[in-house]
C-alpha cells in the first residue's frame, strides 16, 4: 500500500470526531445538571410535605376537646333553661 494517501487521515478523523465528542459531552453535562436540579426540587417538595404534615399533627387537637366543649355548652344551655323555668321566665 501506498502510505502517501493515508497521511492526512488522522487530521480528518480528528476534525470529524472532535465536534461529535464535544456535542456528546455537552449533552451529558446538560442531562446531569437537569437530573440534579429535578432531584433537588423533588427533595424540597418532599421536605415541604413532611413539614406540612408535621405541623398539621402538632396543631391537631385532642379527640376529647370537641366533645368536652359541646357537653359544657349543652350543660350551660340546660342550666339556663332550668333557671328560666324556676324563675318563670319561660
Amino acid at each position: 500500500m501506498n502510505r502517501r494517501y493515508e497521511r492526512g487521515s488522522i487530521v480528518l478523523m480528528t476534525a470529524v470526531l472532535l465536534p461529535v465528542l464535544i456535542f456528546v459531552l455537552g449533552l451529558a453535562t446538560d442531562f446531569g445538571i437537569m437530573y440534579a436540579v429535578r432531584n433537588s426540587a423533588q427533595n424540597a417538595a418532599d421536605a415541604f410535605k413532611i413539614r406540612r404534615v408535621a405541623r398539621t399533627l402538632e396543631d391537631r387537637q385532642e379527640v376529647w376537646d370537641g366533645p368536652v366543649f359541646y357537653c359544657t355548652l349543652l350543660a350551660a344551655l340546660f342550666a339556663e333553661w332550668v333557671l328560666r323555668k324556676k324563675c318563670r321566665l319561660v
